[in-house]
């Protein structure tokens, strides 16, 4: 029961912390909403190259 309970309130944490993010984002004016946009899908595609199996 202890584990439960430790692991619902982990989960509405997180969302509360995931709403406030999506929120402050929403807040920035568009062109720094690109710029961490592209920045995130930099990564995005680094971190795929990089977890690929060697060929």
């Amino acid at each position: 029961m202890l584990a439960k309970k430790t692991i619902q309130d982990w989960y509405y944490t997180w969302r509360k912390q995931g709403i406030a993010g999506l929120t402050a984002y929403l807040k920035l004016p568009v062109p720094q909403r690109r710029l961490i946009r592209e920045t995130i899908l930099t990564f995005a595609k680094v971190h795929a190259e990089s977890a690929l199996p060697p060929s």
